[in-house]
């Protein structure tokens, strides 16, 4: 058997101890269940408190890993360029590591999984909102594979964060979307979601 560098060794249980610490800061906020082997429909339809975990129609719907980090990067890209957006991957696993398993992590990520392989994602985060005087999930991100669209990925990794949620009394999700999106804007609407007139604006005084 080979014998693993002690410099390798040592970074790779540190990166797992990471991980380790960020799902028990995951599960500390939320309820969450990571094995999906016994998961029934029922289970997945079940009320407030139910398992974000989500296992059905030949994918699966669980937390991220570090292990699934270069993957997410390779993601996020296409979902980037998907929406005619450059995105910069110098430095972005780094700081994606940082965010989603530091402690504490400062965004979660559901990723689903078909045959051993992440063919999509979705990251959220707590936040407030001042009118409402509340705090609601904001989902940052979802993307799924095109080539694996048309399954119910979408909608699942939507209910599963609303069931995150729920598990803390957080029953409101907010996110947005490019308006020329006429799909995604379709598919939010099929799921109940309300779509709002607003102009999204972007500022970094530091680069002005």
């Amino acid at each position: 058997m080979p014998t693993v560098p002690v410099e390798r060794r040592l970074v790779t249980d540190s990166r797992a101890a990471s991980s380790e610490r960020a799902l028990a800061h995951f599960e500390a906020l939320f309820t969450f269940e990571t094995d999906c082997s016994a998961m029934t429909e029922a289970r997945l339809t079940a009320a407030e408190g139910a398992p974000v975990c989500a296992q059905q129609r030949g994918f699966l719907v669980r937390a991220a890993r570090a292990d699934d980090l270069d993957t997410i990067v390779e993601l996020c890209v296409a979902h980037a360029a998907y929406e005619h957006v450059r995105l910069t991957v110098d430095g972005l696993r780094d700081r994606l590591n940082t965010a989603l398993f530091g402690d504490p992590p400062r965004v979660w990520c559901l990723v689903a999984e078909i045959d051993g392989d992440v063919e999509g994602y979705a990251t959220f985060t707590r936040d407030y909102s001042t009118w409402r005087a509340t705090e609601y999930l904001h989902v940052d991100c979802l993307y799924v594979s095109p080539r694996q669209r048309g399954r119910g990925i979408g909608r699942t990794l939507m209910e599963s964060i609303a069931r995150q949620g729920a598990t803390v009394g957080i029953e409101h999700l907010e996110w947005q979307t490019p308006a020329w999106n006429r799909s995604a804007v379709a598919f939010y609407e099929r799921i109940g979601a309300t779509g709002l007139a607003k102009v999204r604006f972007v500022w970094s005084p530091a680069e002005m």
